[in-house]
């Protein structure tokens, strides 16, 4: 299996890799050496094909969360959370100017990027004061933060091939407010289940004042409504586990390798066999 990792760091990242999917398709490396594509999204394999892919090439297999690594802290705390790379794309001014609008929530930066020192000169120009930066958390201390946390922010203005860092913290028990931005709205809607909970916690990319009402809709329910939150951080980790469990992905690479077995594009050689687009 050949993996291929695309569309999820950055505007310029993104049409990078497509351009390289167009240059390749059109060699033809593509067809003459691959018998299946895996994108974990219904997003990006639609990109995939606009870009000239087979699509019946392209098969969808989402990741998996396995819950057992997250910690489950249903007791929120009193910050918001943005984890992640302060780069373009990731909408973090956005974010800050959503910030400025709604100085009784506070929010937690944790993360770095390039783009640091011109958000902290935005905060200090919007007087964003319940805003503040951190470094960047590994392991089960990262964990630990997001569990603990209120909820989380993810204003992505890039393309998103999928949404993990939203699914990881649902399955930490943790809500999420995100923007309607390639396969982050996916995640939203299998954790969701069809309640409908979920989808009103999306704002349009970009919309400062989409995110603000997002924000303030879970903030208020989280203090007015505590049992009603508490009763959703949990249903987050079933759901989390039920839409995307790991024996799902294992059962669905195995199928997919059986089907391929023996085509004619997949002799025994490196560099053969299965991509996956994400």
């Amino acid at each position: 299996m050949t993996t291929l990792h695309n569309c999820n760091d950055s505007r310029p990242a993104s049409l990078l890799a497509s351009v390289e999917a167009y240059v390749h398709h059109l060699s033809g490396v593509f067809e003459r050496n691959v018998a299946r594509f895996i994108a974990p999204s219904h997003y990006l394999r639609d990109k995939f094909i606009e870009f000239g892919m087979p699509g019946d090439q392209i098969t969808v297999i989402p990741h998996f969360v396995d819950t057992t690594r997250y910690p489950a802290n249903f007791e929120p705390g009193d910050e918001v959370l943005y984890t992640g790379r302060l780069n373009e794309g990731k909408g973090v001014a956005t974010l800050i100017r959503a910030m400025a609008r709604i100085p009784h929530v506070r929010l937690r930066i944790l993360g770095d990027g390039h783009l640091r020192a011109d958000l902290e000169k935005l905060r200090a120009e919007l007087k964003a004061d319940n805003v503040t930066f951190g470094g960047w958390l590994d392991g089960s201390k990262f964990y630990e933060e997001v569990a603990r946390s209120k909820f989380v922010v993810i204003p992505s203005e890039g393309a998103e091939s999928f949404g993990l860092a939203a699914l990881e913290a649902m399955a930490c028990g943790t809500p999420v407010v995100g923007s309607r931005c390639g396969g982050l709205e996916e995640v939203f809607a299998a954790v969701d289940r069809g309640h409908g909970r979920l989808g009103e916690l999306l704002a349009p990319v970009g919309d400062v004042a989409g995110m603000v009402a997002a924000i303030r809709r879970l903030h208020e329910r989280a203090t007015a409504a505590r049992w009603e939150h508490l009763a959703l951080r949990r249903d987050l980790v079933s759901g989390a586990l039920e839409a995307f469990p790991r024996e799902r992905q294992i059962a669905a690479y195995a199928a997919l390798l059986a089907a391929v077995d023996g085509d004619a594009r997949c002799p025994e050689r490196p560099g053969c066999g299965v991509r996956v687009a994400g």
